[in-house]
């Protein structure tokens, strides 16, 4: 989809997103009525939903407010009740529990880096993906051999067919 669909679809939800907001297609929201994001909010590839279980087992529901210019970079986890002042960044792998960080760490949000030409993900990044891919099966399919011959070496009379 595009990304103005996705903000739609998310306003449609109940939602309330101010504009020139960007979030990730991979990001997971949830219990839209409860999340306010206001204008400029840069949101990557994390976890924004006002919905958790405690660990006494108490379901915890409470809304998230994003306040304006703030930036969530990759698998940021924001928690139930949060409310994140203006201009706030939250770095790679944080928490809404955490402490902000500098601001220079807004410019690895996804969202911001611009994307390279196709024929450049067609014709350099496409293969190199490939044989990656192709390596990696490669040696899976090595070592699973090596591995039956290892149980075989060390059981002998033993089937290894399941692996």
């Amino acid at each position: 989809m595009h990304p103005l669909l996705t903000i739609l679809y998310y306003r449609l939800l109940g939602a309330k997103i101010g504009a020139n907001v960007s979030i990730d297609s991979k990001a997971r929201l949830g219990e839209y009525d409860l999340l306010t994001i206001h204008d400029g909010c840069r949101i990557d590839r994390s976890h924004i939903r006002p919905f958790c279980v405690e660990r006494e087992g108490f379901f915890r529901l409470q809304s998230i407010t994003l306040g304006r210019c703030v930036v969530i970079n990759t698998y940021t986890s924001i928690a139930p009740g949060a409310c994140i002042p203006d201009s706030t960044v939250y770095g790679p792998h944080a928490s809404s529990h955490d402490q902000s960080i500098s601001k220079s760490y807004a410019a690895y949000n996804r969202g911001l880096c611009p994307k390279p030409h196709w024929l450049l993900q067609l014709f350099l990044g496409g293969p190199i993906v490939i044989l990656v891919l192709g390596i990696s099966c490669k040696f899976k399919t090595l070592l699973q051999a090596d591995l039956s011959l290892t149980i075989l070496q060390i059981y002998p009379g033993s089937s290894v067919s399941g692996l």
